[in-house]
């Protein structure tokens, strides 16, 4: 089984420019390059989990650790973005919509009503290439 680092960006469906924006970070929050990041009450990014079903902004281009107050970080946020990333649970075809995550930076295809597309999967890797359709901003 193949591991990613998490989500990794790979292509822009639109051939848009997919360079990542700045966003204020959740304090004290640390992040890893590939973490799906959604935004708190507060209007911080913070790192999606299990539970996240929609208001996924993207995902952290960079890590940081320990984000300090104001502090912003780069987020690929790009509609039409595709992203490969490491899944458990059992294996779904394209074209599968609503796939949830185990974490920030794994994919579990058990989670239903989440906010992922499944565009390709490799079974043999445990890899797939989603896209983000919950979204905080469309």
């Amino acid at each position: 089984m193949a591991t990613t680092y998490g989500f990794e960006f790979i292509r822009n469906t639109a051939m848009v420019d997919a360079n990542p924006r700045s966003y204020t970070l959740k304090t004290g929050e640390s992040f890893k390059r590939g973490d799906l990041v959604t935004i708190d009450a507060n209007g911080n990014i913070t790192k999606a989990n299990d539970t996240t079903k929609d208001n996924v902004v993207g995902v952290m281009a960079t890590s940081i650790s320990s984000a300090k107050a104001g502090e912003t970080g780069p987020v690929y946020d790009e509609p039409g973005n595709i992203y490969r990333v490491s899944y458990t649970g059992a294996d779904v075809t394209a074209n599968t919509v609503g796939i949830g995550l185990k974490s920030s930076r794994l994919v579990d295809t058990a989670v239903v009503d989440g906010p992922l597309a499944v565009h390709a999967i490799d079974t043999n890797k445990k890899t797939m290439d989603v896209s983000i359709v919950k979204r905080l901003f469309n």
